[in-house]
């Protein structure tokens, strides 16, 4: 994997994000949310993954999806919550998780070449 990568200024407490015009020109992308969520887009077997570890055991919970193409991503992020809508609503994903209250990180990370159109708003 191509390193992970983070932008200056997409980080906040609660905030909005919009992934437009998403081309990966490689197998997979990632976004780690505060080190407490990841979704996984794996273009060679066309599936979408959330990962968030369990606050009742710790371990690793997926949620996943058949999607054939990532065009866009709407994310919703609060202290505790994610909303992720997926391709204009194509597919969609909730959860709770519960990041360090510092943690305003997110991170990118790509096998191949990420190209896509970020836009963000706090809440």
């Amino acid at each position: 994997m191509n390193e992970l990568r983070s932008w200056p200024g997409l980080e906040g407490d609660a905030i909005e994000l919009r992934l437009d015009n998403i081309e990966l020109f490689g197998s997979m992308m990632e976004i780690y949310f505060r080190h407490a969520a990841r979704l996984v887009y794996n273009s060679d077997e066309g599936v979408l993954t959330l990962e968030r570890k369990s606050f009742v055991n710790g371990l690793t919970e997926k949620r996943q999806c058949r999607l054939p193409r990532l065009r866009s991503l709407h994310v919703f992020l609060d202290t505790s919550s994610i909303e992720l809508f997926v391709n204009d609503g194509e597919e969609t994903f909730t959860a709770r998780f519960f990041p360090h209250l510092d943690d305003r990180t997110i991170l990118f990370g790509t096998h191949g070449h990420l190209h896509m159109d970020i836009e963000k708003w706090e809440l």
